[in-house]
Parts: C-alpha cells; structure tokens; sequence
C-alpha cells in the first residue's frame, strides 16, 4: 500500500499539471455572490483522485470506493453545466442507499429486524449519508480546507480499519498541492461530494458496535461547522435550500482571516482529534471534542463576522 501510495501521489500531480489547461478551458470557475475568491480558478480536480483512488480500490478488489465513482462523474457534469438539484440528490440517495446495501451493517443487522424497522432504519441512514455528502460540499469554499482535514480522517481509517485506502490519500495529497493557498484550482463537486460519500462508506465499514460511531467525530470541525450552520439558519427563519456565505470558516474569512488561516485552524483542531482518537482513551477523545466545540463557538463569538441573513445581488 505504500508503494501504491507514492505512484496516486504522482499520478495525480502528474494528471492535474497534464489537464490544467483543460480544466481552465471547460471548468472555469468565475466568482460570484456566493465565492470567497476574487479570480477565476479552474474547478473540477477531484475527478483525478477520484479515478486514482478508485483505479486502485479495483486493481486492489476492493468495491466501495468504486460504488461512489458514479457520484464523482456526475457531480462533475454538474460544475460542468449545472444540474437541477433534484438530479443530483437522486444521485447521492442512490448511492447511499448501494453502500448500505453493500454494507456489514445491512447484511448483519439491518435485514434481519421485522421489515418496516428494516425500512424505517434504512431510509434514516440515507438521510444521514446525504447529508455528510452535501455538509462537505458545504465545508469546501476556501483554499484547502477540506482536502487538507480529510488527508488527516482518512489517515487514521487507514491506519485503524482500512489500509486500501492509502491510495485515496496520496491522491489527495498530490492534489492539495495545487489547492492549498492560494490554489490553481478546486476539487469542486465531483471531488467533494466523493470525499463525503467515501466518508460516509467508511463509516458503514468499520461500524461493529455503537462505540465505533465515535470515529465519525473526527470531522468534526467540518461537520459542526455544516450542521450548526444549517440550525442556526432555520431557527432565524432564513431558507436553509437558499446559496449563502454563513458557514463560520467563511465568516471568518469575511472578517479578515486569510484562506490559509482558516484552514490551517480547522486542519490542527482535526490533528487534534485524530491525536486524541488514537491514544484509544475515550474520556480524553471526548474532552477533545468538546474543546474543539467550545473553541468553534469561541472564534464565532470573538472573531468571525456576524452570522446573519444578507441580501445577496445576482452578477
């Protein structure tokens, strides 16, 4: 695995030098009401590790890597083109509802509860991984931010539960090359909304008791950020479907922190976790994830613009 580590690692260096031209020509990302970058940036990289870490997970007989691949390609019409959201979130429903069905849980638990237990509990876990899809395409809006964090959670997977994965994460790393600050181009949604499904195929993978559960925390400065945002915009009324530049890491950013800033905050309260988490001391795993809690509402009440509802003017 470490030697398939270096060559995604390259290959995808290789490949994102290869196609920039490409990406500039067709994934042009030009900034809008919504971006937190003043020029145009090719978008689209995630695509390249996505076939590497995929091109791996098969020559390697591994298949869910390979059930999340579908989500990249389409994902990647849609920065292409746009797609109706609709299409999308038929998309990711398929493919939580493939992992699931492809998953220990499924196979062990889930079919042998009374049926409509079955569904019920199926139909939650569907939710719950659309979510983490659509949270990390959420989270992805500054110079590395994501794809930095995720080395770090993919990381301890591989080294807890799930070497195959090594490839993935020097597919990534090749490509946080280019998208750390001040990046040359973005994973966009073919390459965040396959981290947050490989997330989430990780989860139904190493899940054996309800103890496990407590290796989902490690993102969670992405996910709080995500899932505290979407709460605070329902309680204040505000339409939580609606495009906007409330996340914290972005407020944030409006208030003057620099994208490299932002993320090397988030990507050292993940190190912090992932540290805590592999001492294998659960009371020291939960005081961590409570003072990343307590230090994420800290910088939202001392440092980050104010989360309230703008008027947003279309270009």
């Amino acid at each position: 695995m470490i030697i398939q580590f270096f060559i995604s690692f390259f290959c995808s260096i290789f490949l994102i030098k290869s196609l920039m031209t490409f990406f500039t020509k067709f994934f042009l990302d030009l900034p809008n009401y919504r971006s937190s970058h003043v020029k145009a940036i090719p978008s689209g990289g995630g695509i390249i590790f996505a076939i590497c870490g995929c091109f791996f997970s098969f020559i390697n007989g591994i298949w869910f890597p390979l059930i999340c691949f579908p989500l990249s390609i389409v994902s990647l019409i849609d920065d292409f083109r746009g797609l109706k959201p609709v299409y999308r979130y038929i998309v990711q429903f398929i493919t939580a509802l493939v992992l699931i069905f492809n998953s220990d849980i499924y196979k062990n638990i889930l079919r042998n509860l009374p049926l409509a237990s079955e569904i019920f509990l199926i139909f939650l876990l569907v939710i719950f991984g659309t979510a983490i899809m659509n949270f990390f395409n959420f989270m992805d809006g500054i110079d590395g931010i994501l794809s930095s964090c995720m080395v770090i959670v993919f990381a301890i997977f591989a080294i807890k539960f799930l070497p195959f994965l090594w490839p993935l994460i020097g597919a990534i790393l090749g490509f946080l090359i280019f998208n750390w600050h001040p990046a040359k181009i973005f994973m966009g949604d073919s390459g965040s909304t396959f981290i947050g499904s490989i997330f989430f195929g990780c989860i139904l993978q190493v899940f054996k008791s309800i103890d496990d559960l407590s290796i989902f925390f490690l993102a969670s400065p992405l996910l709080f950020d995500a899932f505290s945002c979407l709460l605070r915009r329902f309680y204040i009324g505000a339409n939580i479907f609606k495009p906007h530049k409330m996340h914290l890491y972005q407020r944030l950013n409006q208030s003057g922190f620099s994208h490299q800033k932002v993320s090397l905050l988030y990507l050292l309260l993940t190190i912090i976790l992932a540290l805590s988490y592999s001492l294998g001391n659960q009371n020291i795993y939960l005081a961590s994830i409570l003072l990343v809690i307590l230090f994420g509402i800290l910088l939202d009440n001392k440092y980050a613009a104010p989360f309230k509802e703008r008027r947003i003017l279309k270009d």
